[in-house]
């Protein structure tokens, strides 16, 4: 506490995600064993005014994490990048998938709402608290039993599920190895 927030996000290299806001400015980190690494600044200083350490699924910043909050949203182009750094985009059929530097995918479609979320890597943000390196069985306690199974790629299997815990009545699609680790969440809209 009271160190230099520059000098420290340099020692310990880029963050999972970086927020600033009203000027004051937070980072955090997500480490290999799932906790959560948060310091933060008073509005306008470069001292760390705060620090947490605290398992993932405990801390209170797991919540906000959550992307399921957007499904269904409206979300322009310009909103996605006031709140997250675009690495690439391509469109079909007026549709417009984002790749966001902060570790997940977001489609939305020709009237800019977002109709599908997908976590590819061990991304700080997660899906109803489930994230990309949870187990299945951590996702079976949240989403029920799968409505079917099917083999994927590289020696996976992929588990769909119908959930009507959200906003939207949605369909999940996990991939999970065999030690049952999932390394990939899709979450899409279901039409009604």
């Amino acid at each position: 506490m009271g160190s230099s927030f520059a000098d420290n996000v340099a020692r310990l290299g880029k963050p999972n995600l970086t927020q600033e806001k009203d000027g004051k400015k937070s980072v955090m980190y997500l480490t290999e064993e799932n906790y959560l690494l948060v310091f933060s600044t008073r509005p306008d200083t470069d001292k760390i005014s705060t620090i947490q350490y605290s398992a993932y699924d405990s801390s209170m910043e797991s919540l906000s994490l959550d992307l399921s909050s957007l499904l269904g949203l409206s979300a322009t182009e310009d909103e996605l990048k006031s709140l997250y750094t675009i690495k690439d985009k391509s469109s079909s059929k007026g549709e417009t998938m984002y790749a966001l530097e902060e570790g997940f995918e977001i489609l939305v479609d020709e009237n800019n709402l977002v109709k599908q979320l997908i976590i590819s890597t061990n991304s700080v943000f997660n899906i109803h608290g489930i994230r990309a390196s949870d187990s299945l069985d951590k996702a079976n306690k949240v989403f029920g039993e799968p409505i079917s199974t099917s083999a994927g790629v590289q020696d996976t299997t992929q588990y769909s599920y119908n959930y009507n815990g959200g906003a939207f009545p949605t369909t999940v699609v996990l991939s999970v190895d065999s030690g049952n680790m999932i390394g990939y969440i899709q979450v899409n809209v279901t039409e009604e």
